[in-house]
C-alpha cells in the first residue's frame, strides 16, 4: 500500500459504553439487596402447590407409552425442556416413574394398564 491509502477493515461486535455500564452496575450494588433478591416463590400459585397444571396429563402420557423421558413430554405436551424436566422430577417424587438411568427412558412404576391386565 502506498502512503496515504486508506484500508477499510471489517469490525464485528457490540459497541459497549463502558462508563455507562459501570455506572449502572454501581447504582445496582449501592441500592442494596432489594434488586438482587429473588422474588417470593410462594406467591406464585404454580410453585406454592408444587403441582404443575399439566401433571395429570403427564401421568396419563407416561402410562400410555409405558416409558418416561423429558423428550416424550416435550413432544406430547408441546412444552419446553425445563418444564418437562420439572415434570419428570415431580413424577419421580410421586413414585410414578423410577430414577434416572443414564440416557435410557425412565421405568414407569405405577401403570394402570399393567394393573388392569393382571
Amino acid at each position: 500500500m502506498a502512503k496515504g491509502d486508506v484500508r477499510i477493515e471489517k469490525i464485528e461486535g457490540q459497541l459497549v459504553d463502558i462508563e455507562n455500564r459501570v455506572q449502572k452496575l454501581e447504582s445496582i450494588f449501592h441500592l442494596g439487596s432489594s434488586i438482587l433478591t429473588t422474588p417470593d416463590i410462594a406467591s406464585n400459585p404454580l410453585y406454592a402447590t408444587n403441582i404443575d397444571p399439566l401433571y395429570d396429563i403427564a401421568v396419563k402420557e407416561v402410562q400410555d407409552y409405558d416409558r418416561a423421558s423429558p423428550s416424550l413430554l416435550q413432544r406430547r405436551l408441546s412444552i419446553g425442556y425445563a418444564r418437562a424436566v420439572r415434570l419428570m422430577d415431580l413424577l419421580e417424587k410421586k413414585g410414578i416413574v423410577g430414577p434416572l438411568e443414564g440416557t435410557k427412558p425412565r421405568q414407569v412404576l405405577r401403570n394402570k394398564k399393567k394393573k388392569a391386565k393382571k
